[in-house]
C-alpha cells in the first residue's frame, strides 16, 4: 500500500470531516434519485380528450423521437388483441404521453402505444417509395408487436421483435427491436409485454439515416469492445505472469462488465449467445452481479482494505456474499424481481466503492485518490444512461453512450492506479530487503567481533588453546571464502544474463512496436474504409436489386478465403488472360477490372461475377467492395499482430527467469535454444540467415536456466562477430553418449594468437563499455558444472564454430 502523505493532525481531521459530509451528501443524492425514478411513471401521462398529433414526414424529414406523439393504454389482463384496442370501447381509454421516452417500470401488464403518420413526401423525388424505420431503443424488451393500417383502415403490416422472438422473425437484424414501415401506413399500434422494465423510447428514421446510424453504431461498438478485449488480454497476461490477484480480479471485472453491457444493449443476444435460450432474461442481472462482485474483490486487493480499512473490508465482503447468493437464486426468479433485487443492492455497492476510496483518500493514499476519480466518472456515466431511460435527460449519442465513455475513462484510471500500486509494493519490498541486509551485516559484524575477543582471551590463557582457536578460525575463513566465491559466481552469472537482457531491450521493444504499429495502421485503415462505406453503401444498396446484392456478398466472401501463393510471373499471365476475356465481353477498362477480380480471387469465376462489372453502378460497386475487403484484411492483420506480441512476451518472460537450482531436471535443448532465438528475432530477421540443423535427441538432465545463458552468450558473440550480417548456424545432435550443441557464424574468425585467452576472465576484444570479458568465462564454468566440454573451430575470414558436449550420464 502507498505510504500516507505526512500532514498536520488538524488538516487530516478537516479532510476526514469533509469526506464524511460528502458521504452523507452522496447517500442523500441516491435517495432522491430513487424517489425521482419511482415517481416517473406517474408523470408519464396526462388525462386528455384529444389524441396526440400525427408524425409529419416530408422531404426534409430525417429522424425524430416520437414519444410526445403517442397515445398509451394499459392492458392489465395482457390478453387484448389489436381488434379489441381498435374498438370504440378501448380507443377512448388511450391517454396522451407527456414524455419523449415514456417509462412504465416493472409490471405484469401489457402496454399499447398508438400513433399516426402523415407521409407528405414529394412523389417526383422518389422519396415516398422509401420505407421508414421505427426503432425501440431498449434491447431488454421481451416482446414488441406492431400492427399498421392504411388510409382505409385495413391492416397492411404486422411485425414483431424482442429478445423472446427468434432473430429470423425480426424485420431487421439491428441489435435493438426495429420495424420497417411501408409508405402506405397511416395508423400504428405497438404492443409491448416484458418481464423487464417497459419503456417506449421510439425513434422514426428514414432508410438512409437508419443505415448511416447503424453503420456508425457498429463501428463504435466494435472499437469499444475491441479496446475492452485488448485490456482483458493485456491484464490477463499480467495476471498470469505476476500471479497478482489484483490483476486477476481486475481482468474478471472487465470480462463481467463487458458481458453485462453486451446483454444490456442487445449485442449478446444478436452476436454472442444463440437466441431462444430459456435463461436469456437472467443474463443481464447475472453479469451485473458478477461484475459487482469482481469490482469488490478488485477494490479490496488494490486498496489493501484488510490492513488499511478492516471495517470497509468486512462491509464489502458482506455485499459480495449477498451478491453471490443472489447470482445463484436469480436463475429461479422472474427477470423483473431479480433485477429489482440487484438495483436494491446497488446503493450499498456504490457506498462501498466510493466510501472506502474517500476514507483512504482522506488519509493521503495516492492510489485511493486515483481510484475514487475512476469510479466517480463511471457512476456518473451510468446514472446518465439510467436517466435517459426515464426521460430525465435528453437522448443523444453522448447520453446513450455515457456509460461506455465513463467506463473507458474508468478503465484507464484504474490501470494507472493498479500500476501505481504495483510500483509501491516493489519499492516497499526493496526497502525491506535493504533493511534486512543491513541487519544481517550488523549481526555478522557483531559475531566477528565476539569471536576475535574470545580468541584473544584464549590466547592469553594458553598457547595451545590459542593455536586451536587459530586453526578453527582458519577453517571457518576457508569455508566463508568458498561460500563468497560461490555467491560471487552466481551473481556474475546473473549480472551477465541481465546485461544480455539489457542489450536486447531495444530490439524487443522494436519487435513489439512493429505489431503495435500494424494494429494502429490496421485500425486507421478500418476507420477510413468504414467511413467511405458509410457514405457509399446506403445510396448504392438502393440502386441494386436482390440478385446483384447477393453477387456482391458472394464476392466479399470470396475475398476472405485463403489466397493461393503465386509468383509475379504467374500473376502477370493471369491478368493478361482475364483482360482478354473482359475485352471479349465488351467491357471498358478491362485491365483495371482484371486487377479487381484477381484481388478478390474471382478470376476463375468471371462469368459468375460479370453482371457486377456490367452494372451501371460498376465503379461504385468496385469501390465499396474494395473498402469492405480492406477492412476485413486489416482486421486479420490485427489478429496476426496480437499473436506475434504474445509470442515475444512469452519468450522474454522465459528468458528473464533465472534460478540456479541444486538439482538437475529434464530439459529439451531444442526448446531452450528456440526461446533464445525468439529473443534475438529482432536482430536476426534483417541481414542474418538462421540455419537450424536439429536432430531429434532425448531430453537432458541439466540446469536449463544456466544452459540458456550459455546459448545466449554464444549467439550474441556470433552476431557481433558477423556485425549482424551473414549466416548463423545452430546444430543439435547426439554423438555417442553426449548431446552436442553447436553455434557457428560466418564472421571474421578468431586469430590464432588469442584463441588460448578467450576463456580467461575479463578478456575481451570488444571496445570499452561494450564487453565485460565475463561471458565466455561463465560459459566455460557452466559447462564444467555439467561435466561437459566446449570445443572451438575458427578460421580468419571464414567464421567460427563453438561446439558444446554435454554427457547424458555423469
Amino acid at each position: 500500500m502507498s505510504t500516507p502523505i505526512t500532514r498536520p493532525k488538524y488538516l487530516q481531521n478537516c479532510i476526514g470531516s469533509f469526506v464524511k459530509r460528502c458521504g452523507v451528501f452522496v447517500a442523500l443524492c441516491l435517495v432522491l434519485c430513487w424517489l425521482t425514478i419511482a415517481s416517473v411513471q406517474a408523470q408519464t401521462f396526462k388525462p386528455a380528450f384529444d389524441s396526440a398529433p400525427p408524425v409529419q414526414v416530408d422531404n426534409a424529414f430525417r429522424q425524430q423521437a416520437i414519444g410526445l406523439m403517442l397515445d398509451i393504454f394499459e392492458d392489465t389482463s395482457g390478453k387484448l388483441s389489436v381488434s379489441d384496442v381498435r374498438s370504440a370501447l378501448y380507443a377512448r381509454q388511450f391517454v396522451r404521453s407527456v414524455k419523449e421516452s415514456p417509462s412504465l417500470g416493472y409490471t405484469s401488464s401489457a402496454y399499447w402505444a398508438r400513433f399516426s403518420i402523415q407521409d407528405i413526401r414529394n412523389l417526383d423525388r422518389n422519396a415516398a417509395g422509401d420505407p421508414l424505420f421505427l426503432m425501440l431503443t431498449y434491447a431488454s424488451t421481451d416482446l414488441a408487436e406492431l400492427w399498421c393500417t392504411d388510409a382505409k383502415g385495413q391492416i397492411v403490416l404486422q411485425q414483431r421483435a424482442g429478445d423472446h422472438v427468434p432473430r429470423a422473425e425480426w424485420p431487421d437484424t439491428y441489435r435493438e427491436p426495429t420495424f420497417k414501415l411501408t409508405p402506405a401506413v397511416e395508423m400504428c399500434w405497438l404492443r409491448v409485454h416484458s418481464s423487464s422494465a417497459i419503456h417506449f423510447p421510439l425513434t422514426l428514421s428514414t432508410q438512409q439515416d437508419f443505415f448511416e446510424m447503424r453503420l456508425k453504431d457498429n463501428a463504435l461498438q466494435s472499437l469499444y469492445f475491441g479496446a475492452l478485449l485488448v485490456m482483458v488480454v493485456y491484464n490477463g497476461l499480467l495476471a498470469l505472469s505476476t500471479r497478482a490477484w489484483a490483476y486477476g480480479s481486475y481482468t474478471l471485472f472487465l470480462i463481467g462488465y463487458g458481458l453485462f453491457l453486451s446483454a444490456f444493449n442487445g449485442i449478446g443476444f444478436a452476436v454472442i449467445w444463440p437466441p431462444g435460450l430459456p435463461w436469456n432474461d437472467a443474463f443481464t442481472p447475472f453479469f451485473m452481479t458478477f461484475a459487482g462482485v469482481m469490482s469488490i474483490f478488485f477494490a479490496t486487493s488494490l486498496l489493501d482494505l484488510r490492513n488499511t480499512a478492516p471495517r470497509w473490508c468486512k462491509f464489502g465482503n458482506v455485499i459480495a456474499a449477498v451478491f453471490l447468493l443472489h447470482s445463484g437464486a436469480l436463475w429461479l426468479l422472474p427477470n423483473g424481481v431479480a433485477t429489482k433485487i440487484v438495483m436494491l443492492g446497488a446503493p450499498f455497492w456504490v457506498v462501498f466503492l466510493l466510501g472506502s476510496g474517500m476514507f483512504l483518500a482522506a488519509k493521503g493514499f495516492r492510489v485511493a485518490q486515483i481510484y475514487i476519480c475512476a469510479w466517480f466518472v463511471f457512476i456518473v456515466g451510468t446514472v446518465i444512461l439510467i436517466a435517459t431511460r426515464f426521460d430525465l435527460v435528453p437522448i443523444n449519442p453522448l447520453t446513450l453512450n455515457a456509460t461506455q465513455i465513463g467506463s473507458v475513462i474508468e478503465f484507464i484510471l484504474l490501470s494507472f492506479a493498479l500500476a501505481y500500486r504495483i510500483k509501491t509494493l516493489q519499492n516497499q519490498l526493496l526497502d525491506s530487503v535493504r533493511a534486512e541486509s543491513a541487519a544481517l551485516n550488523l549481526a555478522a559484524q557483531a559475531q566477528t567481533d565476539s569471536m576475535l575477543a574470545n580468541a584473544r582471551s584464549e590466547t592469553q590463557k594458553a598457547n595451545n588453546a590459542a593455536l586451536q582457536v587459530q586453526a578453527e578460525l582458519s577453517r571457518k575463513d576457508a569455508e566463508l571464502a568458498q561460500k563468497e566465491a560461490d555467491y560471487t559466481k552466481e551473481q556474475l552469472q546473473q549480472a551477465d544474463k541481465m546485461a544480455s537482457l539489457g542489450q536486447l531491450v531495444a530490439s524487443v521493444t522494436h519487435e513489439i512496436n512493429t505489431p503495435i504499429g500494424a494494429i494502429s495502421s490496421s485500425g486507421q485503415s478500418i476507420a477510413e474504409a468504414l467511413s467511405d462505406v458509410v457514405a457509399q453503401l446506403p445510396p448504392l444498396l438502393r440502386q441494386l436489386d436482390s440478385a446483384t446484392s447477393t453477387l456482391l456478398v458472394e464476392l466479399l466472401q470470396q475475398a476472405n478465403s485463403p489466397k493461393a501463393a503465386i509468383s509475379s510471373r504467374e500473376e502477370r499471365a493471369l491478368i493478361k488472360k482475364v483482360t482478354e476475356q473482359l475485352e471479349t465481353a465488351g467491357l471498358e477498362h478491362p485491365r483495371q477490372k482484371a486487377n479487381f477480380l484477381l484481388g478478390f480471387q474471382a478470376h476463375n469465376a468471371i462469368d459468375k461475377f460479370l453482371p457486377l462489372l456490367q452494372h451501371p453502378q460498376a465503379e461504385q460497386i468496385q469501390q465499396a467492395a474494395s473498402n469492405l475487403s480492406l477492412a476485413m484484411r486489416s482486421a486479420t492483420n490485427v489478429n496476426v499482430a496480437v499473436e506475434r506480441v504474445t509470442k515475444i512476451v512469452k519468450a522474454l518472460k522465459s528468458f528473464s527467469h533465472f534460478n540456479i537450482g541444486t538439482e538437475k531436471i529434464e530439459a529439451n535443448l531444442t526448446e531452450c535454444m528456440e526461446t533464445v532465438l525468439t529473443i534475438y528475432q529482432g536482430q536476426t530477421k534483417v541481414g542474418v540467415e538462421v540455419v537450424r540443423n536439429y536432430e531429434d535427441i532425448p531430453p537432458l538432465m541439466c540446469f536449463p536456466d544456466e544452459l540458456s545463458q550459455v546459448w545466449t552468450n554464444l549467439v550474441h558473440n556470433a552476431l557481433h562477430a558477423m556485425n549482424h550480417e551473414g549466416v548463423l548456424t545452430i546444430g543439435i545432435r547426439k554423438e555417442n553418449d553426449c548431446a552436442v550443441v553447436s553455434v557457428g557464424d560466418s564472421g571474421c574468425g578468431i586469430p590464432e594468437e588469442i584463441r588460448g585467452k578467450i576463456f580467461d576472465v575479463f578478456f575481451t576484444t570488444k571496445p570499452a563499455g561494450v564487453g565485460s570479458g565475463l561471458g565466455l568465462d561463465i560459459v566455460k564454468k557452466i559447462i564444467q558444472k555439467h561435466n561437459g566440454r566446449i570445443d572451438l573451430q575458427s578460421e580468419v575470414g571464414i567464421g567460427t564454430i563453438f561446439s558444446v558436449y554435454l554427457p547424458y550420464k555423469v
